[in-house]
């Protein structure tokens, strides 16, 4: 993906200027204590490189996806036809491959990082609309078939009932810093 091939060519370069706050695409940490500080949902730690933060969160996309995937695998004697899935999963199979992960936050760092986390692991990223009521964004989630959904914290409460409810897991979006003390 080119944008990702330039994130990690220019990695001191400024990335996204938000809430009057520059983050650089920085570089993935392969540091195990970066990976805990970051992708821990109970920590409170943040990460200030989009590309490290993208990295960690598209690691624990995978993840779910592969838990997913073990927990839902039959034997092949007992698969449905494809005949029978519903109209709009064939439809949307046919025009774009992969898993399909939800992604809300805010405009900004965390947003970016989220958006290529998805693309990161393989997987289809779908935005939701910061704007749609529950009822809509349970729809959105259902018809689009997300396996994985992320949010920032500030949506977090509203989408985990909404993410059970379609069998759907939410990963939170750890809240990013500027110039984060590396590991």
């Amino acid at each position: 993906m080119e944008v990702i091939r330039a994130a990690r060519r220019f990695p001191t370069r400024t990335a996204v200027v938000a809430s009057s706050l520059s983050f650089s695409y920085g570089a993935p940490s392969s540091g195990a204590c970066c990976a805990q500080r970051v992708c821990d949902a109970d920590s409170p730690s943040r990460a200030g490189d989009l590309l490290e933060q993208a990295t960690l969160l598209g690691e624990r996309v995978r993840a779910a996806l592969a838990g997913e995937a073990a927990a839902t695998a039959a034997p092949a004697a007992t698969a449905a036809p494809a005949s029978t899935s519903p109209p709009a999963k064939r439809a949307r199979s046919a025009l774009v491959a992969g898993p399909r992960v939800g992604v809300m936050a805010q405009p900004g760092a965390e947003y970016v990082a989220a958006m290529w986390s998805a693309w990161l692991s393989g997987s289809v990223a779908v935005p939701l609309a910061l704007s749609h009521p529950p009822a809509e964004l349970s729809y959105v989630l259902r018809d689009a078939g997300i396996s994985v959904v992320l949010a920032t914290e500030e949506f977090a409460t509203l989408l985990a009932p909404l993410a059970a409810e379609c069998g759907a897991q939410l990963l939170r979006v750890a809240a990013m810093e500027p110039s984060q003390v590396r590991c």
